[in-house]
Formats: structure tokens, sequence, C-alpha cells
């Protein structure tokens, strides 16, 4: 019998030598274009095995690369990889040395691209770590299988979950320490682990505005809107933003849909209250507003701009009844005492409208119109004296207040005429520089 000479020298290196001799093992190194065919396969296969078997695992790796290249798909091949690698990996696992098991799973998966149990545990492992792209990366691969959804779809989107929620709260602490690019960060990667969520989105546009990046904020709050058109929260907040950026029209259009979804809330009329003025529309401004009066009688900032409205359309009696009620609540309104002292004033009301002027004054000393308004009140009741100081006043604060010059010269002109000698004199004189001041600034 002929053949190769069997030489028993501690087993394994004649072993080898024989697999060497006989063809049955292959260098990985091969040339550009070369093919591993089957029967290549198979050889390093065999050679493998035998690695394996004396606990060669870096020889046995090199074999079943090429065994692999060959072919595949093979069964054997696979299972003796998996001893490689994979067994070792769940090992790993088992004892929470989650690096090393990271580090073997990946092995795995280089020879065994498609072993769900891999990606799946591999992805796991990533979310431990909190990374989310290669999160999604493996369990991509695993949710393109048939076999990986029905195994595993549930444990993917609960652990899907609990990062979004890891991340979505790390968000909104980011937010409330004022640190908005942490926060658009992790609403990033909120939105990574489970996309299109409403809440996510809202999150993300909070905080562009907070860094005013506006657009941004508002293409945010508008994909918001378009996953869950039933939240007139979203678009009070569209709204908002619209008036800031004034959007005038938008920010009507978006507030009207909030008042729809939610018609007994009185923040979205309020707000479209101030969107109509903003845009000019004084009508709905106040349609708006005695909306939110009728939902909310006490809403003192609707009471108040109901007031400012009533008095620009000359409703003085209207004014002066919610005006009160604004005083009665915030005596320190300065706009509103203003107002209602108008309103009184045009309700002949003179003693309430000087009381309501002098406490304007007490709050600003140098609030020139309530120094006018004191003016003509005191002309009309022919205080004269009382009149001229309040108008002297008005030009010393607005020297180029050419109506407050005239008023002036009127008052002089008048107190002239009651008056006898040098005091008559004098204040025609002064009713005479004060007219030509008010004709050099244009006054009529």
């Amino acid at each position: 019998m002929t053949g190769f000479p069997f030489v028993r020298k501690r087993g394994f290196v004649s072993l080898i030598a024989c697999l060497v001799a006989l063809g049955f093992t292959h260098s990985s190194t091969r040339g550009e274009g070369e093919t591993v065919t089957e029967a290549d396969a198979k050889v390093a296969r065999r050679s493998a095995k035998v690695y394996l078997k004396h606990g060669e695992k870096e020889k046995a790796a090199e074999q079943l690369r090429i065994a692999i290249q060959g072919n595949p798909n093979d069964k054997e091949t696979q299972k003796m990889w998996a001893q490689l690698y994979k067994q070792p990996a769940k090992a790993f696992l088992k004892r929470k040395m989650f690096d090393k098991a990271i580090e073997q799973f990946e092995l795995t998966l280089e020879g065994i691209p498609h072993d769900i149990e891999s990606h799946y545990l591999l992805g796991w492992l990533y979310s431990e770590k909190g990374l989310i792209d290669e999160v999604n990366q493996q369990f991509e691969a695993v949710l393109q299988q048939e076999k990986g959804r029905k195994k595993y779809e549930k444990e993917i989107q609960q652990i899907r979950e609990k990062l979004w929620a890891l991340k979505y709260n790390a968000g909104v602490e980011a937010l409330q320490a004022q640190d908005y690019t942490r926060a658009v960060g992790e609403f990033q990667s909120a939105e990574k682990c489970v996309p299109d969520r409403v809440d996510t989105v809202k999150g993300l546009g909070l905080a562009y505005l907070q860094m005013g990046q506006q657009e941004e904020g508002i293409n945010a709050f508008l994909k918001a809107a378009s996953l869950d058109s039933t939240d007139a929260s979203t678009y009070i907040r569209l709204g908002v933003v619209y008036i800031n950026t004034g959007k005038h029209q938008e920010a009507i259009n978006a507030l009207r849909k909030a008042h729809e979804l939610k018609p007994d809330d009185p923040g979205a009329l309020d707000k479209l209250a101030i969107a109509q003025l903003r845009a000019d529309d004084m009508a709905g401004a106040l349609q708006s507003t005695e909306k939110v009066l009728e939902i909310a009688p006490d809403h003192l900032r609707s009471l108040s701009r109901a007031g400012q409205l009533y008095v620009m359309g000359e409703n003085f009696a209207r004014a002066a009844e919610v005006l009160q009620k604004v005083v009665e609540q915030k005596p320190d309104d300065k706009i509103a005492i203003f107002n209602l002292a108008t309103s009184y004033k045009a309700l002949d009301q003179l003693d309430k409208a000087e009381t309501l002027f002098r406490k304007s004054l007490e709050f600003d000393a140098s609030d020139h119109e309530a120094w006018y308004q004191l003016g003509v009140l005191y002309d009309r009741q022919n205080r004269l004296d009382d009149a001229i100081q309040a108008f002297e006043k008005v030009v010393e604060i607005t020297p180029a207040n050419g109506q407050a010059w005239r008023a002036l010269g009127q008052t002089c002109t008048r107190k002239a005429k009651t008056s006898e000698g040098e005091t008559k004199q004098a204040y025609t004189q002064k009713g005479e520089e004060a007219h030509k001041m008010a004709d050099s600034l244009g006054a009529p």
C-alpha cells in the first residue's frame, strides 16, 4: 500500500502535516479575482474542524472564512463559526461582560450575517450603551426577516420605548436646565428610537424656539400638527410663534383652528384676539375678546383689552364698566387706569377722571399724555392756571409736541382775556409764542 507515511509525533502536528500534504488546508490569502469554489470550501471546513478540535481558534477562523466565502449558507460551517464566536459572546453576555460580548457578536455576524439572534442580542447590548444608530442597524436587520419579526418584534418595540423614554426625559431635563443645544440632541435621539411621536417633535420645537431658531421651531410644530391634528395646544403654540415673528395671518389661522378644537378654552381666543389686533382687525379682536369674557368673565387681560378696544371705538360707557373691574383686581395697571380716566373724561365724570390721571402721574411723572389730558380737563372746567401748568409740563417733556404748544397758546390767550395790565400782557405774549411754536411744528 502506497501513500503518505503516517508518523506518530505529538499527534496534532503530524495530522496537520498530513492535511497540508494532501491539500486539505488553504491559505486565506488569495489573488485578486480568484474564486473560492465549493470544493475549496469543503477542504477549508475540514481543516477548520481539525483546528477547532485542537483549540487552534485563529487558524480555524482563517479556514472558516475561506469556507464561508465558497459556500456562505453551509450549515456545518455556520455551526463551527458560531462555536468560535457566538457561544463565547453569549457566555460573556451572561456574565455581563458587555464589551467582550459586543466584540464576539460582531465577529459572529462577520461569518453569519443573517443570524437573527446575534443581531437582536447585539442590538440589546448597544441599547444598554445608548448607541441609538447601532441599535437601529441591528434591529432593522432582525425585522427584515420574517422569522425575526415573529420572534423579536415585541421585544424590540419595548427596548425602543425604553430608550425613547430615557432620551425624551433627558431632553426635558435639558430644557428645564436651559441647555437647549443638549435638549435638541436628546430629542433627536428620542426621535430615532421611536419616530414621529408628537411629544418628541414638540419638545424639539420648543428647544429650537428657545435657541432663537424660529423656522426650525415652526417646522417642528407643523410636523406635530400633521401627526396629531386634534391637539389644540400645538396650534396655540404655532399661533404664538407666528405672532412673535410678525406672521399675523398665519397666527390667526392657527389660533382659529385651536378654538375649533377647544371652543371653551379662553387661552386660544385670547391669543387670537392678540393676533387680530396685530393685524389691525379691531372688530375681530373685540369679537374674540368678548367671547373670552363670556367663558371667563374675570379674565384680566381680556378685560383690559376689551376696555382699550371700547375706548378706541368710543364706547366709553362699556369701557368704564370693564376697566373698573381691571383696576379693582390690579390697582397698579397703568394702562387700565389711563384708559379708565379717558373714559370718565369722555362721560363728563371729570372728578373721577382727574383722580385717575393724577394716579397715572404717580406711576410716571413724565407721562406727557396724562399731563395733556389733565390740561384738556382743566381747560374744560375753566381752571386756566392749572391747564396752563399741565400744558407747560407737556412741552417741557416733549418739546416737539405741536398739539400741546397749540393748546398752551389757546389757553394762554383765554387767560389773557380774563386778565388785566401786565398779567394780560404776559399771557398774551406767552400765547403768541406758543402759537408760533405750534405753527413751526406744523400743528393744526
